[in-house]
């Protein structure tokens, strides 16, 4: 874990960061790990 995982994990969901840190990032890193596993099977 890092500083920052920690830190989104010490926000709620329902402020402002919180929303970044559990909707957002997730979303990012998911697309792009999907991305570069795609692109290794072209």
């Amino acid at each position: 874990m890092t500083a920052k995982n920690y830190a989104c994990a010490n926000t709620t969901a329902y402020t402002f960061y919180g929303y970044w840190c559990f909707y957002f990032v997730p979303v990012l890193f998911a697309a792009r790990e999907h991305l570069r596993i795609v692109r290794q099977y072209q």
